[in-house]
């Protein structure tokens, strides 16, 4: 056995007990050889972190392809319409709503909202609707059931929004929106050719949209 091997099966734990003790023994009593075990550790430590680092770097890279393929499937998968809606929908920013004219009856509601507590303020929404159909709790309500998923219960309710209501073209808007997600692109184009001519905030995005669905 050469000195290397030697090392390599001391730092390794393949010696035998009696022969790891007589080869501590000699390091304790050569301090040269103690010199050249610690120089062999240096050599063979970088090799280890090396190794170790091509093995992240692959388990890495094999992931993001792994991800990406993920994503692709999505993408290519995913119908037109829920891509755009993918894109353009946000929860409408209450803070910074130009169309701002809320009903203070229904602030309770709208504030709940605003949290991002959309399963509490649609209850309060519904509640509010048994006795008040006004566009503000329509508005809202429809808004609830967007953001939770439920195009289909979001858009039967923000078409019940009269379309001489100030909330019009806002409400047009969000129900285009809907259809997008439900991948119903003829039914979509009219209500965001309204949000276009009529609403302030989302006009421009509204615009993009039709650009390109044509």
């Amino acid at each position: 056995m050469d000195q290397n091997e030697l090392f390599k099966n001391y730092l390794e734990g393949k010696l035998s007990s009696e022969d790891r003790l007589l080869f501590e023994k000699l390091l304790k009593e050569n301090q040269a050889y103690q010199a050249e075990l610690n120089q062999y550790k240096k050599q063979v430590s970088p090799a280890k972190k090396t190794r170790f680092r091509s093995w992240a770097v692959s388990f890495l890279i094999a992931l993001g392809i792994v991800a990406l393929g993920i994503f692709l499937v999505y993408s290519l998968a995913s119908p037109p319409g829920t891509k755009l809606f993918s894109t353009y929908y946000q929860p409408l920013d209450v803070e910074t709503w130009e169309s701002l004219s809320i009903d203070p009856s229904i602030e309770k509601g709208v504030t709940a909202y605003k949290n991002g507590k959309y399963e509490e303020a649609k209850t309060l929404f519904e509640q509010m609707l048994a006795s008040n159909s006004s566009p503000d709790v329509l508005f809202f309500l429809g808004l609830c059931h967007l953001a939770l998923d439920r195009p289909e219960k979001a858009v039967p309710i923000l078409s019940r929004i009269p379309k001489d209501s100030p909330l019009a073209g806002d409400a047009a808007w969000y129900e285009g929106l809907g259809y997008l997600k439900l991948n119903k692109l003829e039914k979509a184009k009219p209500l965001l050719l309204t949000a276009s001519q009529n609403s302030t905030q989302f006009s421009p995005s509204a615009q993009e949209i039709l650009g390109k669905l044509k």
